[in-house]
């Protein structure tokens, strides 16, 4: 993996997130303390000092390629070579992205993290599988069709039984 030039808080919080830990995990993961990481949460461009950017180096260097992708996604690199599966058409590589790089997503899914009492990252995990899930929802359906046809309904079945039941 590439080596950061320059790492900033916010470079050290897009490892963090690409590398989907919590504070504590990625503290751990670190070998540093949980107060060091939530100080580049609150002032972005701070500077660790050499040593902890030695750290990060070693951290990135060691991480699976697809944090690796998402890190350069996050940090706006550009991305290297994306291992996709051979069936993959691409919507859950978009869904993913989207994921990562919506701010408004981003927003939520720590809300959601805060407001059901889950460790920070778990919306987000959960996430992957709901980009998944979504990004076969915005593929075509079978009966869709350029003239803007609906889904087939079973509510005028259920009225037409009723009408019939009801003359009988």
């Amino acid at each position: 993996m590439d080596v950061v030039t320059g790492w900033t808080g916010r470079a050290a919080c897009a490892l963090q997130a690409a590398l989907r830990m919590s504070n504590e995990a990625f503290a751990e993961h670190l070998g540093i303390a949980v107060r060091t990481v939530a100080a580049w949460h609150q002032k972005p461009g701070l500077r660790p000092r050499p040593e902890m950017q030695q750290v990060l180096d070693a951290a990135l260097a060691r991480a699976p390629a697809a944090a690796g992708e998402r890190f350069a996604v996050l940090t706006g690199e550009p991305a290297r070579a994306v291992s996709a599966r051979a069936d993959d058409d691409g919507a859950a590589a978009e869904a993913e992205h989207r994921l990562i790089t919506d701010q408004n997503i981003s927003r939520a899914l720590s809300r959601l993290d805060q407001l059901a009492a889950w460790e920070p990252g778990t919306a987000r995990s959960t996430g992957r599988a709901a980009a998944a899930a979504s990004a076969a929802m915005m593929s075509p359906m079978p009966w869709a069709s350029t003239t803007g046809a609906r889904p087939p309904s079973t509510a005028g079945t259920a009225r037409a039984a009723g009408t019939t039941a009801g003359r009988s």
